[in-house]
């Protein structure tokens, strides 16, 4: 009688799986870098779209004192 726990599972099987497993772990840390760089992408549009924003809101500022 066989101790092993999967007994039907021959190596080269063992290892189609393990190299299936690395791949999607590999694909997952790729999709998260990723989505790393979209968020860093959106908080930079966020940061210049502030700045502009302000600036406009000043230049029309300083633009409303009279004229001497």
């Amino acid at each position: 009688m066989s101790k092993d726990k999967y007994p039907n599972i021959s190596l080269p099987q063992m290892e189609a799986i393990v190299f299936i497993i690395l791949q999607i772990f590999f694909a997952m840390h790729r999709v998260l870098k990723i989505g790393e760089y979209i968020n860093n992408s959106l908080h930079l549009v966020q940061k210049y779209a502030r700045i502009f924003v302000r600036g406009h809101y000043l230049f029309r500022a300083a633009n409303t004192f009279p004229r001497a």
